[in-house]
């Protein structure tokens, strides 16, 4: 059997992946190094499990920092499609998720309270940006269009029943 995904709390403080993290959220938004580290991030998170997914995203002020670039008065050129590429791979294939970031945006603190609609502008503003984050959340909404990657992270999340993923590997 595959060994449990630690937490948060039980990732050593210097493994590669908790490193990143943490150098990623002191970055202000016009260090050098923040579209470096979060394309760093966001390849390790492209093709990852769910729960490796899980573990990204509950890393100590993950999503906010994510959300805040996103949503920065003045973002610069390749910072949106940077952090909603990011963003997509976070909660592709993964609805736990993207409920997570759906209640961060709602959160009254974020962006004085309008983050939802700034992060809907910025959708309707930025199409092309934005393209694989709206992307993914179509393949998460419908998980039958990817049976061999959708429909395994749901059946791993419980949230799909496993024959209909050995039936769709079978298939292909």
């Amino acid at each position: 059997a595959a060994a449990a995904m630690p937490t948060p709390e039980e990732v050593p403080a210097g493994c590669l992946l908790h490193m990143l993290l943490s150098l990623l959220l002191q970055q202000p938004p016009t260090s050098l190094y923040l579209l470096g580290l979060a394309s760093c991030v966001h390849k390790w998170v492209q093709a990852s499990a769910p729960a490796e997914q899980r573990l990204v995203a509950s890393h100590p002020g993950f999503v906010r920092f994510v959300l805040e670039r996103l949503l920065d008065p003045e973002p610069t050129e390749p910072q949106l499609q940077v952090f909603f590429d990011l963003l997509a791979e976070l909660i592709k294939f993964n609805p736990p998720l993207m409920t997570t970031v759906q209640d961060a945006l709602l959160d009254s603190s974020l962006a004085g309270g309008a983050a939802s609609d700034l992060f809907i502008s910025r959708l309707l503003d930025h199409p092309v940006d934005a393209s694989i984050l709206v992307q993914c959340i179509a393949l998460t909404l419908a998980p039958e269009a990817s049976p061999l990657r959708g429909m395994r992270a749901l059946a791993s999340l419980g949230l799909a029943p496993p024959e209909p993923v050995a039936a769709a590997a079978a298939g292909m």
